[in-house]
Protein backbone atom coordinates (compact mmCIF):
# COMPACT_ATOMS: atom_id res chain seq x y z
CA UNK A 1 0.00 0.00 0.00
CA UNK A 2 2.58 2.02 0.56
CA UNK A 3 4.27 1.47 -2.49
CA UNK A 4 1.12 2.98 -4.66
CA UNK A 5 1.22 6.24 -2.18
CA UNK A 6 4.87 6.79 -2.68
CA UNK A 7 4.09 7.10 -6.17
CA UNK A 8 1.41 9.29 -6.07
CA UNK A 9 3.17 11.79 -3.92
CA UNK A 10 5.31 13.55 -7.26
CA UNK A 11 1.88 13.42 -9.51
CA UNK A 12 0.32 15.20 -6.52
CA UNK A 13 3.34 18.03 -6.19
CA UNK A 14 3.44 18.34 -9.88
CA UNK A 15 -0.33 19.09 -9.90
CA UNK A 16 -0.33 21.65 -7.47
CA UNK A 17 2.98 22.68 -8.91
CA UNK A 18 0.95 23.67 -12.17
CA UNK A 19 -2.44 25.16 -10.41
CA UNK A 20 0.03 27.44 -8.72
CA UNK A 21 1.40 28.28 -11.76
CA UNK A 22 -1.92 28.40 -13.62
CA UNK A 23 -3.27 31.00 -10.22
CA UNK A 24 -0.24 33.24 -11.91
CA UNK A 25 -1.04 33.51 -15.23
CA UNK A 26 -2.46 37.14 -16.18
CA UNK A 27 -0.63 38.56 -13.18
CA UNK A 28 2.57 40.76 -13.06
CA UNK A 29 4.92 41.39 -10.21
CA UNK A 30 5.29 44.62 -8.64
CA UNK A 31 7.45 45.90 -5.91
CA UNK A 32 5.78 48.66 -3.58
CA UNK A 33 7.57 51.66 -1.99
CA UNK A 34 9.15 48.87 1.02
CA UNK A 35 10.11 46.55 -1.40
CA UNK A 36 8.13 44.06 -1.09
CA UNK A 37 6.85 42.45 -4.01
CA UNK A 38 2.84 42.32 -4.69
CA UNK A 39 1.10 40.70 -7.33
CA UNK A 40 -1.03 42.46 -9.43
CA UNK A 41 -3.48 41.54 -12.38
CA UNK A 42 -2.95 42.80 -16.05
CA UNK A 43 -6.49 43.90 -16.24
CA UNK A 44 -5.52 46.63 -13.49
CA UNK A 45 -2.58 48.23 -15.11
CA UNK A 46 -3.13 51.20 -16.24
CA UNK A 47 -3.77 50.79 -20.38
CA UNK A 48 -0.44 52.54 -22.43
CA UNK A 49 -1.55 54.93 -24.92
CA UNK A 50 -0.35 54.54 -28.74
CA UNK A 51 2.80 57.22 -29.21
CA UNK A 52 1.62 59.60 -31.82
CA UNK A 53 5.07 58.61 -34.23
CA UNK A 54 4.09 54.88 -34.40
CA UNK A 55 0.25 55.60 -35.67
CA UNK A 56 1.89 58.02 -38.02
CA UNK A 57 4.12 55.35 -39.13
CA UNK A 58 0.97 52.89 -39.11
CA UNK A 59 -0.69 55.24 -41.12
CA UNK A 60 1.78 55.94 -43.72
CA UNK A 61 1.87 52.10 -44.20
CA UNK A 62 -1.79 52.07 -45.03
CA UNK A 63 -1.66 55.06 -47.11
CA UNK A 64 1.16 53.95 -49.40
CA UNK A 65 -0.02 50.54 -49.66
CA UNK A 66 -3.16 52.24 -50.96
CA UNK A 67 -1.15 53.95 -53.91
CA UNK A 68 -0.26 50.62 -55.27
CA UNK A 69 -1.11 50.63 -58.77
CA UNK A 70 -2.52 46.15 -58.52
CA UNK A 71 -4.89 47.48 -55.52
CA UNK A 72 -8.73 47.48 -56.03
CA UNK A 73 -10.47 50.07 -55.23
CA UNK A 74 -12.56 48.83 -52.63
CA UNK A 75 -9.28 47.61 -50.94
CA UNK A 76 -7.89 51.28 -51.54
CA UNK A 77 -10.35 52.34 -50.16
CA UNK A 78 -10.36 50.49 -46.90
CA UNK A 79 -6.87 50.97 -46.59
CA UNK A 80 -7.12 55.06 -47.01
CA UNK A 81 -10.00 54.70 -44.34
CA UNK A 82 -7.62 52.95 -41.89
CA UNK A 83 -5.06 55.69 -42.85
CA UNK A 84 -7.37 58.22 -41.76
CA UNK A 85 -7.97 56.56 -38.62
CA UNK A 86 -4.57 56.01 -37.75
CA UNK A 87 -3.63 59.65 -38.13
CA UNK A 88 -6.62 60.96 -36.49
CA UNK A 89 -5.67 58.85 -33.53
CA UNK A 90 -1.92 60.73 -33.58
CA UNK A 91 -3.32 63.96 -33.77
CA UNK A 92 -5.58 62.96 -30.61
CA UNK A 93 -2.67 61.93 -28.63
CA UNK A 94 -0.12 64.82 -29.73
CA UNK A 95 -2.17 67.77 -31.13
CA UNK A 96 1.18 69.07 -32.64
CA UNK A 97 2.00 66.51 -34.75
CA UNK A 98 3.09 67.81 -37.60
CA UNK A 99 3.45 64.88 -39.44
CA UNK A 100 0.12 63.29 -38.71
CA UNK A 101 -1.47 66.45 -40.13
CA UNK A 102 0.48 66.41 -43.65
CA UNK A 103 -0.67 62.17 -44.03
CA UNK A 104 -4.34 63.28 -42.93
CA UNK A 105 -4.81 66.23 -45.47
CA UNK A 106 -3.01 63.48 -47.99
CA UNK A 107 -5.19 60.94 -47.53
CA UNK A 108 -8.46 63.53 -48.07
CA UNK A 109 -6.75 64.93 -51.35
CA UNK A 110 -6.67 61.51 -52.43
CA UNK A 111 -9.94 60.51 -51.60
CA UNK A 112 -11.36 63.93 -53.33
CA UNK A 113 -12.48 65.65 -50.30
CA UNK A 114 -10.82 69.07 -50.47
CA UNK A 115 -12.81 70.55 -47.94
CA UNK A 116 -11.45 68.14 -45.10
CA UNK A 117 -8.11 68.40 -46.81
CA UNK A 118 -7.62 72.46 -46.07
CA UNK A 119 -9.88 72.41 -43.35
CA UNK A 120 -6.87 69.82 -42.00
CA UNK A 121 -3.81 71.55 -42.86
CA UNK A 122 -5.85 74.98 -41.33
CA UNK A 123 -5.90 72.70 -38.06
CA UNK A 124 -2.52 72.02 -38.19
CA UNK A 125 -1.55 75.67 -38.65
CA UNK A 126 -3.74 76.55 -35.87
CA UNK A 127 -1.61 74.17 -34.01
CA UNK A 128 1.84 74.77 -35.66
CA UNK A 129 1.82 78.86 -37.36
CA UNK A 130 5.79 78.43 -37.61
CA UNK A 131 6.28 74.86 -39.24
CA UNK A 132 7.28 75.79 -43.10
CA UNK A 133 6.55 72.37 -44.34
CA UNK A 134 2.68 72.69 -42.83
CA UNK A 135 2.44 75.77 -45.19
CA UNK A 136 4.44 74.38 -48.25
CA UNK A 137 2.39 71.42 -48.50
CA UNK A 138 -0.68 72.91 -48.46
CA UNK A 139 0.46 75.62 -51.15
CA UNK A 140 1.29 72.52 -52.82
CA UNK A 141 -2.37 71.27 -52.62
CA UNK A 142 -3.66 74.96 -53.12
CA UNK A 143 -1.53 75.11 -56.65
CA UNK A 144 -2.97 71.41 -57.55
CA UNK A 145 -6.13 72.90 -57.32
CA UNK A 146 -4.90 76.14 -59.68
CA UNK A 147 -5.57 78.24 -56.52
CA UNK A 148 -2.62 80.54 -57.32
CA UNK A 149 -4.23 83.19 -55.19
CA UNK A 150 -4.23 80.80 -52.03
CA UNK A 151 -0.93 79.16 -52.93
CA UNK A 152 1.67 82.18 -53.27
CA UNK A 153 1.11 83.79 -50.03
CA UNK A 154 1.22 80.37 -48.29
CA UNK A 155 4.55 79.45 -50.69
CA UNK A 156 6.10 82.83 -49.60
CA UNK A 157 5.34 82.16 -45.69
CA UNK A 158 7.26 78.56 -45.99
CA UNK A 159 10.47 80.47 -47.45
CA UNK A 160 10.11 83.20 -44.73
CA UNK A 161 10.07 80.23 -42.50
CA UNK A 162 12.77 78.49 -43.92
CA UNK A 163 15.04 80.75 -46.32
CA UNK A 164 17.49 78.25 -46.89
CA UNK A 165 15.11 75.76 -48.29
CA UNK A 166 16.40 75.78 -52.18
CA UNK A 167 12.82 73.75 -52.85
CA UNK A 168 10.62 76.17 -51.30
CA UNK A 169 12.69 79.05 -52.88
CA UNK A 170 13.13 77.12 -56.41
CA UNK A 171 8.88 76.35 -56.24
CA UNK A 172 8.00 80.04 -55.40
CA UNK A 173 10.20 81.52 -58.61
CA UNK A 174 8.57 79.07 -60.60
CA UNK A 175 5.07 79.69 -59.13
CA UNK A 176 5.54 83.95 -59.39
CA UNK A 177 6.45 82.93 -63.66
CA UNK A 178 3.01 80.57 -63.85
CA UNK A 179 0.63 83.80 -62.45
CA UNK A 180 2.73 86.46 -64.42
CA UNK A 181 5.02 88.08 -61.95
CA UNK A 182 8.14 87.79 -64.18
CA UNK A 183 10.52 90.37 -62.38
CA UNK A 184 9.46 88.81 -59.41
CA UNK A 185 10.53 85.35 -60.64
CA UNK A 186 13.75 85.92 -62.25
CA UNK A 187 15.19 87.54 -59.32
CA UNK A 188 14.73 84.65 -57.25
CA UNK A 189 16.04 82.60 -59.88
CA UNK A 190 18.84 84.58 -60.31
CA UNK A 191 19.92 84.21 -56.45
CA UNK A 192 20.00 80.55 -56.48
CA UNK A 193 21.40 79.85 -59.91
CA UNK A 194 22.82 83.09 -61.44
CA UNK A 195 21.97 85.11 -63.88
CA UNK A 196 22.00 82.41 -67.16
CA UNK A 197 20.48 79.78 -65.92
CA UNK A 198 17.51 82.08 -64.69
CA UNK A 199 16.72 83.60 -67.80
CA UNK A 200 16.40 79.72 -69.12
CA UNK A 201 14.40 78.63 -66.15
CA UNK A 202 12.15 81.65 -66.72
CA UNK A 203 11.73 81.15 -69.92
CA UNK A 204 11.09 77.51 -70.23
CA UNK A 205 7.87 78.81 -67.77
CA UNK A 206 6.83 81.18 -70.15
CA UNK A 207 7.30 78.67 -73.12
CA UNK A 208 5.02 76.31 -70.93
CA UNK A 209 2.24 78.69 -70.62
CA UNK A 210 2.54 79.48 -74.51
CA UNK A 211 3.87 83.16 -73.66
CA UNK A 212 6.53 81.97 -76.84
CA UNK A 213 7.80 85.79 -77.14
CA UNK A 214 8.71 86.51 -73.68
CA UNK A 215 10.45 83.48 -73.48
CA UNK A 216 12.35 83.19 -76.26
CA UNK A 217 13.52 86.94 -75.10
CA UNK A 218 14.53 85.82 -71.71
CA UNK A 219 16.90 82.92 -73.95
CA UNK A 220 18.23 85.49 -76.03
CA UNK A 221 19.18 87.23 -72.60
CA UNK A 222 21.02 84.01 -71.27
CA UNK A 223 22.72 83.68 -74.51
CA UNK A 224 24.44 87.31 -75.07
CA UNK A 225 25.77 86.28 -71.36
CA UNK A 226 26.92 82.79 -72.15
CA UNK A 227 26.65 82.30 -75.81
CA UNK A 228 27.46 78.52 -75.34
CA UNK A 229 24.74 77.54 -73.19
CA UNK A 230 23.46 74.98 -75.46
CA UNK A 231 20.13 74.69 -73.48
CA UNK A 232 18.96 78.00 -74.19
CA UNK A 233 20.11 78.06 -77.70
CA UNK A 234 18.33 74.28 -77.74
CA UNK A 235 14.84 76.00 -76.56
CA UNK A 236 15.21 79.05 -78.69
CA UNK A 237 15.76 76.95 -82.03
CA UNK A 238 12.04 75.10 -80.76
CA UNK A 239 10.71 77.73 -80.54
CA UNK A 240 11.49 79.57 -83.58
CA UNK A 241 11.10 76.44 -85.69
CA UNK A 242 7.41 76.55 -83.58
CA UNK A 243 6.79 79.77 -85.34
CA UNK A 244 7.00 78.61 -88.56
CA UNK A 245 5.10 76.01 -88.16
CA UNK A 246 7.72 73.53 -88.00
CA UNK A 247 6.65 71.71 -84.74
CA UNK A 248 9.53 69.38 -82.83
CA UNK A 249 8.61 66.76 -79.99
CA UNK A 250 8.60 68.27 -77.00
CA UNK A 251 11.73 66.16 -75.93
CA UNK A 252 13.56 68.51 -77.95
CA UNK A 253 13.92 70.99 -76.00
CA UNK A 254 15.43 68.90 -73.26
CA UNK A 255 12.73 68.58 -70.89
CA UNK A 256 13.00 65.81 -68.82
CA UNK A 257 9.11 66.00 -67.34
CA UNK A 258 6.54 68.79 -67.11
CA UNK A 259 6.94 69.00 -63.61
CA UNK A 260 10.43 69.99 -64.10
CA UNK A 261 9.23 72.99 -66.12
CA UNK A 262 6.42 73.50 -63.55
CA UNK A 263 6.36 71.69 -60.24
CA UNK A 264 3.10 73.40 -59.27
CA UNK A 265 1.37 72.16 -62.35
CA UNK A 266 0.85 68.46 -60.92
Amino acid sequence: MDGPRLLFLPFLACLVLGVGCASQKGMQVAQNPSGQQIAKSEKDLPKRKPQAGTCVALGNLQLHAAQEPDKMPVQKEQMLDMARKYYQQAIRTDAKCAEAYLGLAKTYEILGDCDRCLDTFKKGLKALPQNPVLFYELAMTQARQKDWASALPNLERAVALDPENRSYQTTLAYGLARVGRYDESYAHFKKLVGEVQAHYKLARMLEHVQNNEASKHHLQLALQIDPQFNPARQLLEELESSSTGLIKPVAAVGFQSLDEVAPLNK
